[in-house]
């Protein structure tokens, strides 16, 4: 009987020995709190277009914040570069066990990163470099100086864009030639840009035209919708090439008439700032008589035409010819001598050499503003209250001239 109490306390003792040694409690450990973003992009993605990207939130050792869901507050997704990322803001309910898949747009063509920040929060993360293509081709941008000259080359720039207004730069490789058209009624050249001379989506171009208007410019892709308008160009004559001259058809001799002289370039355009950069105009005729006056100085032109009186002493019929006068080289001006004022000699006194003035006695002072073929200088009184400062777009003019 003792050998079997023996027995069973040792078979006791030894299921408690096996529970103590071999026995095993299972112990869950769940994430961290929230400590980063990891952000997960594609590599090319394309303006104004659709992509994917993943959020994960994570704690300091990498784990998944599961429960995000409920214990975030949300993601403010910005980018590091100028445009425009769409959406802004992810929620937090929109995140499935820590994860959340949005699709983002963005508007520029460059290299970015994708930041995610939580909102009120600090924790962080950001994508590696996304490239973001331009779209497809949608229109031009023409690039035209505000002023250009009749005749003359003048430089425009045209890029092609997509609706964001991202540089194409390979349109060279898939773009079409281009058409150039002018509003105006006169000639452009060239007329057309064929794709090679795009680089990087841009080309330039030399241009002339020839009529004197204010204009845009457009052009257009070949059997293409994609077009582009400049801004307002406005085309000035050109340089001078000879005169128009229109009279009345008959008229008394010795009695006056009236006759308008116009400026013009070689394309018939009025070179309206003729009074400032004309020489004037010398009148011929072809018969025996004195026509009177012969010669019509730049300042009596106005908007590049000068209306006139003349008169002829002789019955006979004329042709009267214009041509633009010639300068003279100036001769110098001294002290003791005479210079000749609205028809009347007047000595001069003192000659002040900076401001090129000639003083008639101390209080009167003139100065020399043009100086005309077969007549002497033309001389302008200054008014007192002058300085001479307000004379110095006449210096320069002068200067220009060579009358100086």
């Amino acid at each position: 009987m003792k050998k079997i109490a023996s027995g069973v306390l040792l078979i006791l003792l030894s299921l408690l020995l096996n529970v103590a040694i071999f026995g095993a409690g299972e112990v869950v450990i769940v994430p961290a709190s929230l400590d980063h973003f990891s952000v997960t992009a594609p590599s090319e993605v394309t303006a104004g277009k659709l992509f994917p990207v993943t959020i994960t939130a994570c704690d300091f050792f990498g784990n998944i914040v599961t429960d995000y869901r409920l214990s975030g507050k949300g993601v403010k997704i910005t980018t590091s570069g100028v445009g425009k990322i769409v959406p802004e803001r992810v929620a937090p309910l929109e995140f499935k066990d820590g994860v959340v898949q949005v699709s983002l747009t963005y508007d520029r063509a460059q290299d970015i990163l994708l930041i995610s920040t939580e909102i009120e929060g600090k924790a962080r993360g950001r994508s590696t470099t996304i490239t973001v293509l331009p779209s497809k081709l949608d229109h031009f941008v023409l690039t035209v100086p505000r002023e250009a000259r009749a005749g003359q080359e003048f430089t425009i720039f045209i890029s092609a864009r997509d609706a964001f207004g991202n540089i194409i730069s390979d349109y060279s490789s898939k773009g079409k030639e281009l058409s150039l058209f002018a509003s105006g009624e006169g000639r452009l050249n060239p007329s057309k840009v064929e794709v090679t001379q795009f680089k990087e989506g841009v080309t330039s171009l030399n241009l002339t035209y020839n009529k004197a208007q204010k204009i845009t410019l457009t052009c257009k892709e070949e059997g293409e919708k994609a077009e582009g308008v400049s801004s307002s160009l406005i085309i000035r004559p050109g340089v001078f090439d000879h005169f128009l001259l229109s009279c009345a058809p008959s008229a008394r001799a010795g009695k006056s008439f009236e006759a308008t002289i116009t400026a013009c370039d070689s394309f018939g355009n009025v070179v309206t700032d003729y009074q400032a950069t004309g020489k004037g105009a010398l009148l011929s005729v072809t018969g025996s008589g004195k026509l009177n006056p012969s010669q019509i100085p730049a300042s009596q032109f106005i908007d590049g035409a000068a209306k006139v009186r003349l008169s002829y002493d002789r019955a006979e019929p004329i042709t009267i010819s214009a041509k633009e006068a010639v300068l003279k080289a100036r001769p110098e001006v001294k002290e003791g001598v005479s210079i000749t004022v609205a028809g009347r000699e007047v000595m001069v006194e003192r000659i002040d050499k900076t401001n090129g003035w000639a003083y008639i006695r101390d209080e009167i002072r003139y100065v020399n503003i043009r100086m005309d073929s077969d007549v002497q200088d033309v001389w302008r009184e200054v008014p007192r209250e002058k300085t001479p400062e307000t004379y110095q777009a006449i210096q320069k003019l002068l200067r220009k001239r060579g009358a100086q």
